[in-house]
Formats: C-alpha cells, sequence, structure tokens
C-alpha cells in the first residue's frame, strides 16, 4: 500500500497505522499523526525532539486536552519505534499547559448579519461550485446547530431528503438524528443537482462537502474560510 505520509519519518508512521490497523479497532490517531507528518515535512532540517516540540506549539490557543491528545498519540508512536530502536526519542509525558483565552466571544447572529454573511459568501473567489458549497455548509451549521466536524464527515447516506433529518454517528456508542425544515430540504438537492449537472457521480458514500478535486472538504480549509468570511463581515 502507497504511504500518504511525506516526512522523513514517513515509511515508521506509515508501519505503524499498519500495525494499529490489525491490533487496534479504533481509528486514533490516524488525524494526529497526519497532521504531525504535514509539519514534520515542512520543517525538514529538525530532528525528531525538535519537529514534535515545535509541532505540539504550533497552536498556542488551542485547548489543553487537545494538545494533550496530540502528545499522547506521538508518545504511542514514539513507543513504537522504540521497539526497534532502543535509544529511540520518547518525549516525556507532562500536563498541559492552561489554554490561551480567545479574545472571541460567543455570539447569536441576527437576521441581518445572516445576510451579510451569504452575501460575502457570494463574492468569495473561485468557481461557482465552491462558492455554493460554501454557502451550503454555512446554512447546514445555522438551520441545524451541528458542530463543523460533525457537518464536514456527513455523506449522502446520512441525508434522509424525505423525512428531513440527519443521521450523525455512531459516536460514543450512539447515532443521533437531526431534523431541519423543508427551505434546507431544497437547498441541499439543489446543491445536488449542480454537482451532478457539472458531471460528478453522487453515490451513498459520497461527502455532502466533496470538493472539485474529488476530496472531502478539511476541517482545516473549512475553519479558515468561515473564520475569514466572518471578519470580513466585522
Amino acid at each position: 500500500m502507497r504511504s500518504s505520509f511525506k516526512s522523513r519519518w514517513a515509511h515508521e508512521l506509515q508501519d505503524y497505522e499498519a500495525f494499529r490497523q490489525i491490533y487496534y479497532a479504533s481509528a486514533w490517531p490516524h488525524s494526529m499523526l497526519h497532521s504531525f507528518d504535514t509539519f514534520a515535512a515542512a520543517h525538514p532540517q529538525a530532528d525528531l525532539p525538535q519537529v514534535i516540540t515545535l509541532w505540539l506549539k504550533c497552536n498556542p490557543y488551542s485547548h489543553p486536552a487537545t494538545r494533550g491528545y496530540k502528545l499522547l498519540a506521538i508518545r504511542q508512536f514514539c513507543r513504537y519505534r522504540r521497539r526497534f530502536d532502543p535509544k529511540g526519542f520518547i518525549p516525556e509525558w507532562t500536563p498541559p499547559a492552561t489554554a490561551a483565552r480567545y479574545h472571541a466571544q460567543a455570539t447569536i447572529l441576527s437576521m441581518q448579519q445572516i445576510r451579510r454573511v451569504l452575501q460575502e459568501i457570494n463574492e468569495l473567489k473561485g468557481s461557482k461550485l465552491r462558492r455554493v458549497r460554501v454557502r451550503m455548509l454555512f446554512l447546514i451549521l445555522y438551520c441545524t446547530g451541528l458542530r463543523l466536524g460533525e457537518a464536514l464527515r456527513l455523506c449522502l447516506a446520512d441525508v434522509d431528503l424525505k423525512r428531513g433529518y440527519f443521521r450523525i454517528g455512531p459516536s460514543k456508542g450512539r447515532t443521533r438524528l437531526v431534523p431541519f425544515g423543508r427551505d434546507l430540504i431544497a437547498e441541499i438537492r439543489s446543491w445536488l443537482e449542480l454537482r451532478r449537472s457539472n458531471g460528478f457521480v453522487l453515490t451513498p458514500q459520497t461527502p455532502i462537502f466533496e470538493r472539485e478535486d474529488g476530496r472531502a472538504e478539511s476541517m482545516w480549509n473549512a475553519e479558515m474560510c468561515l473564520s475569514n468570511i466572518f471578519r470580513r463581515c466585522g
């Protein structure tokens, strides 16, 4: 199987993931290992202890629990490396520091602000598919209260347009149904029809927020796009 890792430690990361797939049911810490690999590939001159330290500190605003999970994930990988290299580096386990305070405050948007955001989305650069995809994401978040990650993980099999609900999960041993109204049903149908008319094949496994290159929209891209839109809207 071809490795999707790109850093100096790509081969070891790939072997570690293959090891976990055999002996563990959970996909954790797949996303964190890929995050580390991407960061390490961008810092090719740093050795393993240096790149781990830089990676753990790259987002000072992350929640302490998030930084703790990152450290746990990379420690597990390093412990796996130690099997083949008795002198292999393993970072010390230290409790994560207190998270930095965000300056932004939670705000309930008014109807005027919602219209302003939609107007800003309509003026985004790029293809019509990109603008409609971002509009669709914002409307789903606004109309249902889903978390961003939950919305981005939706595929067509999770959407019931006849009865108007999303199926979320299973997560932590449970699945929940999130209802939505007829206006959002019409928006979703228009989005799917636009994709079909542009030559995209839609199957039950197709992500709702599939990009033009066929990949699912990433959390990082979605967060950056929405943050920039809100910033421009003031």
